[in-house]
């Protein structure tokens, strides 16, 4: 039974054996005659769980390191960032007056825009007319009347902030201006023209009464020379006068100035409280006022 002893175990030499009992020829040991395969009986190896584990811990020591980084990345770049202070805009802008309303066509006012709050960093604001043909504006809130009507001044800050005011233009004469100085009267510092000092004449009729200084021969019925006129009733005067609009005097105002054939030449108009109304200036008549007409 000595399997060392066996000729065809040490050689390993191939023998052919019985089925029904397969033992070896040399030895008498029963023997294996399914080769090398092993049976389904046979014992299969275990699986490496030690190596599983080390790979499994080992990915997911990598995959929080690396998430690891990334956040600690997001905070000190986070942290770096230098905050920029927000801009302060306009909330708020309003106009000193909601209305306006003008007399006469060419003059003028003030508005004056405040904004809120008051440390906003751009404090301009824009001035718009939505009718320049009634009034226009400039930069610093001026606004003229140009014709009658309605308009609306508003005044818009950089964000669309905005206010506005109402102006409303009556057609009345405008504004006449100096023709000695060409300013607009009520800016006008010319002086009435100066009286001579010869002999004068008194007139009364139905639209004046005064005195009149005069050099030239004496007129019976019609104005002639330097004075002083105070009217008695509204008239149109000066009609002559075709380069300008018309010029009105009312009852109690003054005439100061020079007459030439029964109409005014040059001089200044005043209320009867003293104040300049207009300053005219006129070719002298071609021909004698008709004084029936008046």
């Amino acid at each position: 039974n000595n399997i060392d002893c066996c000729p065809y175990w040490q050689s390993q030499e191939e023998q052919e054996v019985d089925e029904d009992n397969p033992v070896c020829q040399g030895c008498g040991q029963l023997l294996n005659t399914s080769g090398t395969e092993s049976s389904d009986d046979e014992e299969k190896p275990p699986r490496n769980w030690k190596r599983i584990f080390i790979i499994v811990f080992a990915v997911l020591v990598v995959g929080g390191i690396c998430v690891g980084c990334f956040f600690a990345y997001k905070f000190i770049t986070n942290g770096d960032k230098t905050v920029q202070p927000q801009p302060v805009v306009i909330s708020n802008v309003t106009i000193d007056k909601t209305s306006l309303s003008f007399d006469a066509i060419g003059k003028t006012a003030q508005l004056t825009a405040t904004v809120l709050p008051d440390n906003a960093d751009d404090k301009t604001v824009v001035w718009k007319s939505d009718n320049e043909a009634v009034s226009t504006v400039d930069a610093n809130g001026n606004v003229t009347a140009v014709g009658a009507g309605n308009a609306v001044i508003s005044a818009h800050s950089g964000n669309e902030v905005s206010a506005s005011c109402e102006v409303t233009v009556n057609k009345g004469e405008p504004e006449k201006t100096c023709p000695k100085c060409g300013n607009k009267l009520s800016k006008c510092t010319c002086s009435p023209p100066p009286l001579p000092s010869p002999s004068t004449k008194s007139y009364s009729c139905g639209k004046y009464v005064g005195g009149l200084k005069y050099s030239n021969a004496l007129k019976t019925n019609i104005p002639e020379g330097d004075g002083t006129l105070t009217y008695t009733r509204r008239v149109q005067i000066a009609k002559h006068d075709t380069q300008n609009p018309p010029h009105y005097a009312e009852a109690g105002d003054k005439f100061v100035g020079s007459w030439g054939n029964g109409d005014i030449v040059s001089g200044a108009l005043y209320n009867k409280d003293g104040v300049i109304k207009e300053k005219i200036l006129a070719p002298k008549r071609f021909n004698d006022y008709d004084l029936s007409k008046d």
